[in-house]
């Protein structure tokens, strides 16, 4: 009996022969039949023309298939490319590159793709076969072959392809993305030469002599506006002949309006009609700071104090309004205040002026008589070295003082206490030792002190209430202290009060602690304290925690920004999902419509009733193009993306056949703050009018462009006018209704903000305004018009700077080449932008839409 496999082994050949064929048909005759089953569907509904190059329409569906092909090549190249790098080896061909981790960044190809690049790859891509170029199987085998390194076969390479695209594509794509790359390359390289080698711009000395004096020298200008519209009652309709308001229809009845340009356009752009639900974040955080209870808030604002929150630094103005009143009542009432505090001096030594009279009879004796006669006699030489000159100074001081009163500035010291006078002891003690003899001045204005103690009748008021303290524990110490402050008394008189003023405030606390020490130690001690107090910083500025009235509303914003954002999120995701569900419900009446079925109206929903219902704003922008909606909020508004570029624009994702109607997107306001759902209700693909539907247009642009001619030779006339009468500004020959116009010290600015940045308060001045005003001279005038030619400027140079000498030597550093190849790989990048777009003018290339 035969074997179960005995057909098998009699009919091997016939079997494997099959196989092979089978496999043939899957990897190689399949991906063609599916590349030719698509282009001639059209991609379901995507094969919309986005553009025509010389008469053929590139589709939709055919971008989306090449992105789509692209993309599986790269994740490819750089799966072998790791293989090799593994092995050892690295990729032998142009445009490779890895990072300093061995991580590749480049594998020879563009490594992304959006719609425009591949737009722009098959257009250079079709203009090197126009040139001759054009790349076989083989040749794309040997790129694969110098991309392996002889470190990988085909085979894994067969099989590398295979996992990394998921058996989406075969050699047959992979061929076809790699020559459509590499010839578009080719043509590149060929659009660069005499504009850059590989990544460095080529620049001769000259030019990069002007674009250093682009990047830093600046200009500061008046500019008086001669505005075009103005102009256009002067251009009646009998001076717009037909025959030339035809011709700018047919010169530019393709061409899209530019707001940045002075060429007209009059082709309709891709408009749409969005609606949209806005989530406001203060709204819902309004909403739920309404329901947080008065209790949780005052335990929320103890909580936080708790934590050191809600200080702020107190301005101390009360110090400064008190010792002007210190000032003014010792020159306008010495009576009130001086009498108190000369007559305690009289009737007891506890505040100062008993150093001269009793302190010196009754307790200085007792204690210690050199505590006197050193003010007297100078005897503090002996002992009062480390002791009485703390207390000579304060005479000193007090002299210091009485000179400073002659010239009007007598309460700056008298105004000090004790111990802040004791802060500048040991520049008095400088002084003490280098004038002796001020010291035996002091009892010469005892005298004087003591005549004018029966001046004040208030004196024995306080006195009396200082004299207590001064018998109960200070008595020993204060003596000493008197004596100090007595010489300055003595010797200012009628100032002195406000030096006594604040000595007793001080005093005390000197007092209620050394009870019984001698005099002499604490003098000592206010001595080695004061002058620590001089040489420390400013005390640290007074704080106070703000109440909880004040910070009421902080508090209930922080407590409910947590549940404010997750109210938020919510509503915004219940809002999406309703939209997808009714989406995909339309899509299903779509679809059954589409096969012929009978249907009824499409399926109902309100927008509007779900916003009201979740809390959300309803609003539609009504039927407009990338450039009439930038004025809505929504405009602004993107997809939350990686890095700091953030993700998809709103324009991106509403103005293109990317997405069928009704298809809910979501962005986020930029700056922060909203979000926004929404979805695309109606829209209408890109046309051009016909002539007799737009003719008044046409006539409104004619009018603008002959306007522009007479405003243009307005303002020249005006700049050689003032020129020529060497007059000082422009409002000399501007009349006097229109002087409010001028707009006086615009900048300083620098030629490059012409390349995009925005200089303030003029109207979108590019290159050519710049230009003319770096090539008049200081104090000249000139006149340019703006980027989009409805303005022209007269305008005066009134300063330039840094002179050229400055700039010769600083374009000699070599730290300012880096900022210049910086600066010329843009206006290379520029060069290239407008190469390519001559070449699209050439290849006949008409966008289909264009945002």
């Amino acid at each position: 009996m035969a074997g179960p496999l005995s057909i098998f082994r009699s009919n091997q050949k016939i079997m494997v022969a099959a196989l092979a064929g089978l496999a043939m048909i899957a990897f190689v005759v399949l991906p063609a039949l599916q590349v030719y089953l698509d282009s001639s569907r059209g991609g379901g509904g995507q094969s919309e023309a986005v553009a025509t190059i010389g008469g053929e329409k590139v589709d939709m569906a055919k971008m989306n298939r090449y992105l789509r092909n692209h993309q599986l090549t790269t994740r490819f190249l750089a799966d072998v490319a790791k293989k090799v790098m593994d092995k050892g080896g690295r990729p032998q061909v142009p445009g490779f590159a890895v990072d300093q981790q061995g991580n590749v960044q480049r594998v020879g190809i563009s490594n992304q793709m959006s719609l425009d690049n591949a737009l722009r790859t098959y257009l250079l891509s079709r203009k090197a076969k126009e040139m001759g170029f054009d790349l076989d199987d083989g040749a794309i085998d040997q790129w694969l072959r110098l991309y392996a390194n002889d470190k990988v076969t085909e085979g894994e390479m067969d099989a590398i392809l295979s996992t990394s695209s998921d058996n989406q594509i075969g050699r047959y794509q992979l061929a076809s993305v790699l020559k459509t790359e590499l010839l578009a390359n080719a043509v590149e390289r060929v659009g660069q030469t005499g504009i850059a080698a590989g990544a460095q711009p080529l620049t001769s000395p000259g030019e990069s002599w002007e674009l250093f004096k682009q990047m830093n020298q600046q200009a500061t200008i008046d500019a008086y506006p001669v505005v075009v519209a103005s102009f256009t009652d002067q251009v009646p309709d009998d001076k717009l002949p037909e025959a030339e308001v035809k011709a700018l229809y047919e010169k530019h009845k393709d061409d899209f309006p530019n707001p940045d340009s002075a060429t007209p356009g009059f082709r309709r752009n891709y408009s749409a009609n969005v609606e949209y639900l806005t989530a406001s974040f203060d709204s819902f955080l309004e909403a739920e700071k309404k329901t947080i209870s008065e209790e949780d808030l005052r335990a929320e604002y103890d909580r936080l104090v708790a934590q050191g929150r809600f200080k702020e630094f107190v301005l101390d103005e009360k110090p400064a309004d008190e010792k002007p009143a210190d000032e003014k009542p010792a020159d306008e009432k010495p009576a009130d205040e001086k009498p108190a505090d000369e007559k305690p001096a009289d009737e007891k030594p506890a505040d100062e002026k008993p150093a001269d009279k009793k302190p010196a009879d009754e307790k200085p004796a007792d204690e210690k008589p050199a505590d006197e006669k050193p003010a007297d006699e100078k005897p503090a030489d002996e002992k009062p070295a480390d002791e009485k000159p703390a207390e000579e100074p304060k005479g000193d001081a007090g002299d210091d003082a009485k000179e400073e009163a002659g010239a009007a500035d007598q309460s700056s010291t008298s105004q000090r206490s004790m111990f802040r006078l004791a802060a500048f002891r040991p520049q008095d003690d400088e002084k003490a030792e280098e004038e002796p003899p001020v010291e035996e001045e002091k009892p010469a204005d005892a005298p004087k002190a003591e005549e004018k103690k029966d001046e004040p009748a208030k004196a024995d008021e306080k006195p009396k209430a200082e004299e207590k303290p001064a018998d109960e524990k200070p008595a020993d110490s204060k003596p000493e202290m008197k004596a100090d402050e007595a010489k300055p008394a003595e010797e200012k008189k009628d100032e002195p009060a406000k030096t006594e003023e604040k000595p007793k405030a001080e005093e005390k606390p000197a007092d209620e602690k050394p009870a019984d020490a001698t005099p002499e130690m604490k003098t000592d001690a206010a001595a080695e304290e004061s002058p620590a107090e001089g040489l420390t910083p400013p005390e640290a500025p007074k704080t106070r925690v703000q109440t909880f009235e004040e910070v009421k509303d902080q508090v209930a914003s922080e407590l409910a920004l947590p549940a404010a954002r997750a109210a938020m999120q919510k509503a915004m995701g219940q809002a999406e999902s309703e939209m997808k569900r009714y989406f995909g419900a339309r899509m299903l009446w779509q679809g059954d419509k589409d096969q012929g079925k009978k249907v009824g109206e499409a399926p109902e929903f309100s927008l509007k009733d779900l916003g009201a219902a979740l809390g959300l704003q309803y609003g539609v922008t009504g039927m407009q193009d990338p450039l009439s909606v930038a004025d809505q909020p929504i405009a602004s508004s993107q997809t939350q993306g990686m890095g700091f570029g953030g993700g998809d624009s709103f324009a991106s994702l509403i103005y293109n056949d990317q997405f069928p109607l009704y298809t809910p997107k979501r962005t986020d306001s930029n700056p922060p703050g909203s979000a926004f759902v929404f979805w695309k209700t109606e829209q209408r693909e890109p046309f051009t009018p016909e002539f007799e539907e737009i003719e008044a247009e046409v006539k409104d642009a004619l009018r603008l462009i002959k306007a522009r001619e007479l405003a243009k030779t307005e303002a020249e006339a005006l700049a050689k006018k003032l020129n020529n009468a060497n007059a000082e500004t422009i409002a000399a020959e501007i009349p006097e209704a229109k002087q409010t116009l001028v707009i006086g010290d615009v900048g300083p600015f620098t030629a490059m903000q012409g390349f995009g940045l925005s200089v303030p308060d003029l109207d979108r001045v590019g290159p050519d305004f710049m230009k003319a005003v770096f090539s008049t001279s200081e104090k000249a005038f000139g006149s340019a018009a703006n980027q989009p030619q409805n303005t022209f400027y007269v305008f005066q140079v009134k300063s330039t700077s840094p002179d050229l000498e400055k700039l010769r030597e600083d374009f000699m550093q070599p730290a300012q080449r880096m900022r210049l190849r910086q600066f010329a790989n843009f206006q290379a990048g520029q060069l290239f932008r407008d190469w390519y777009a001559s070449l699209e003018s050439e290849m006949g290339v008409t966008w289909e839409n264009q945002e």
